[in-house]
């Protein structure tokens, strides 16, 4: 989707509602972002581990 698209989805939404979708998506990033930062974590000790042997 391009930002055009994306323009004509949200147009007509207030901006109580604009701001309810900016802390969702702003929500769902950072829980993106901490189970990426997980999983990184998880590769380093499998890989500590693996390298210990």
């Amino acid at each position: 989707m391009d930002f055009k698209e994306l323009q004509d989805k949200l147009k007509g939404l207030s901006e109580a509602q604009l701001k309810l979708l900016l802390q969702v998506a702003w929500g769902k990033l950072a829980a993106e972002q901490e189970l990426v930062a997980r999983l990184a974590e998880t590769m380093i000790k499998v890989n500590e581990k693996s390298g210990a042997k």
